[in-house]
């Protein structure tokens, strides 16, 4: 079982990325998120951004790449999933992998120069229905 999930909201860095190999589909995405550091070294606050890649899989992944692109905002959730390997120069790498298992689309960005519109309502929940999700895509 794992015990570590991430719930998160971000916009789409660049269009997802879907990809098959064999009989398994996959989507990899970065999502680019904006923080407020409330302290810093150069004595107040200011602004930082996140980035973080995400995997999806089979249905999540189709629906993701098929109908969100970049600039779009997506709310996740994901199974957070520990690595380690050795790199070229022989050292042993730590990182994490984040597995998606719930979303909904949020806010979509519109053509060059026109305004986020809201696209759905942040969700309580995280769902990965693909019979919601395609209710959502035609509103």
């Amino acid at each position: 079982m794992n015990s570590f999930k991430l719930t998160a909201i971000g916009d789409l860095a660049r269009n997802p990325e879907l990809i098959t190999e064999g009989d398994i589909t996959f989507a990899r995405f970065c999502l680019v998120g904006w923080d407020e550091l409330s302290e810093s070294e150069y004595g107040g606050p200011r602004e930082t951004v996140t980035s973080l890649w995400f995997i999806a899989f089979s249905e999540i992944a189709t629906a993701i790449a098929g109908n969100a692109e970049k600039g779009d905002q997506l709310f996740l959730e994901a199974r957070v999933v520990a690595q380690q390997w050795i790199d070229c120069q022989g050292n042993k790498q730590l990182g994490h992998t984040f597995i998606v298992t719930g979303f909904r689309f949020g806010a979509k960005r519109g053509g060059l120069g026109s305004p986020v519109a809201p696209r759905s309502s942040p969700p309580d929940a995280p769902s990965s229905d693909t019979a919601e999700v395609a209710m959502e895509v035609d509103t």
